[in-house]
């Protein structure tokens, strides 16, 4: 009995999810827009960034020519030179 109350309250709850999926689509396509377009392709992953695959301006130049945007984990360079008591500051690029 416990496992046909639990089977039909997850049927309900499948129903009323595709049932907001559909209001949403339709409200997007009132905008001239799709869901995908709004909350990612699948509707279930992140947005992309508007600049992901573009080439980032170097933020952040080496000793040695190397470069660094500033976007995910701090290169080793950057790291060995922060430890050496260095200061980050020291090698931002000037705009």
């Amino acid at each position: 009995m416990i496992g046909e109350a639990e089977r039909l309250r997850d049927s309900k709850l499948a129903d009323a999810k595709r049932a907001l999926i559909e209001e949403m689509r339709e409200k997007a396509s009132a905008l001239g827009s799709t869901l995908e377009d709004l909350v990612g392709v699948d509707g279930r992953s992140r947005r992309v960034r508007s600049d992901a695959g573009k080439t980032l301006p170097v933020r952040f130049r080496g000793p040695n020519g190397e470069t660094w945007a500033g976007r995910g984990p701090t290169p080793r360079w950057l790291r060995a030179l922060e430890e050496a008591g260095k200061k980050r500051s020291d090698y931002a690029v000037k705009s």
